[in-house]
């Protein structure tokens, strides 16, 4: 029996973690972050000592992008001005179960460019991070 040397085990081991960890996430999408995308992006919305986080707590996308929220619990978010929806989509939407268990919200950044505040409820707590729509330079 041949033995597979300790650093390509561990290569197969932390690729097969890194396709695991994906698996939540929307095909194509990436975490966002501060330099504008076009999509679609993710946003993590956990718990840090009971109170609801975002990763990042700062998002910036290029108009049309698609942008979901997901957790392991249910949320809300609730846009302070307006959805980055635009307005035809809800101010304080409610995640929906997906098909991989998690808590998803999904929205296409339609609204025009700017800064849009948000909170993000989980279990009776908030806390408020931002998406900004902003074009590319």
């Amino acid at each position: 029996m041949k033995t597979i040397p300790s650093a390509a085990a561990v290569l197969a081991v932390t690729t097969l973690f890194a396709v695991c960890s994906c698996a939540a996430q929307p095909r194509g999408a990436v975490l966002c972050g501060e330099k504008p995308s076009s999509g679609p992006v993710v946003v993590e919305v956990g718990l840090a000592n009971g109170v609801p986080s975002a990763n990042p707590k700062v998002c910036v996308v290029q108009p049309g992008a698609r942008v979901d929220w997901v957790s392991d619990k249910a949320f809300v978010l609730s846009f302070k001005r307006m959805s980055p929806g635009g307005a035809n989509s809800p101010k304080d939407p409610s995640s929906q179960p997906a098909p991989d268990g998690k808590q998803k919200i999904g929205i296409n950044a339609a609204a025009p460019e700017g800064s849009y505040d948000y909170g993000i409820t989980i279990d009776g707590k908030s806390v408020d991070p931002a998406i900004i729509i902003k074009k590319a330079q």
